[in-house]
């Protein structure tokens, strides 16, 4: 049985986006969905975390979406992830003059959340996150 390309086309893409919904409903990763909504994350990274608003004075001109490029140069690991959640900046970009240079004169600056979300919202925050960048 031989298929044209068109059908190919639309069959992966039935069951590509059925497999994302399906991941979506994880409770985790809706509870993360819901904590990044409340806590106003998507008004700076865009859409479901996935834009990239303008930013003057940043490094690169926009705050970067969770699952762009730039993401893997910003966050190392999962600890880093967490310094920018709840510190607003990790201790490593701090450390660095020339990015603590950008990271203080952004117009936009990555607000600190320690104090106001708990680590359980924390965790699927960044399952939410994590489920973005696979």
């Amino acid at each position: 049985m031989h298929f044209s390309r068109r059908i190919l086309a639309t069959i992966l893409f039935v069951v590509s986006v059925t497999a994302v919904t399906a991941v979506f409903w994880w409770p985790a990763v809706r509870t993360g969905h819901a904590i990044a909504e409340r806590l106003g994350c998507f008004r700076c990274h865009g859409p479901g975390g996935r834009g990239a608003g303008r930013n003057p004075g940043s490094l690169k001109g926009y705050i970067p979406p969770w699952d762009g490029r730039d993401f893997a140069e910003l966050v190392l690991d999962e600890a880093e992830l967490r310094e920018w959640i709840l510190g607003g900046r990790p201790q490593r970009l701090q450390a660095n003059p020339l990015a603590r240079f950008f990271l203080d004169r952004q117009a936009i600056r990555m607000p600190a959340f320690r104090g106001r979300i708990t680590e359980e919202e924390l965790r699927a925050l960044e399952a939410y996150i994590g489920w973005l960048r696979r």
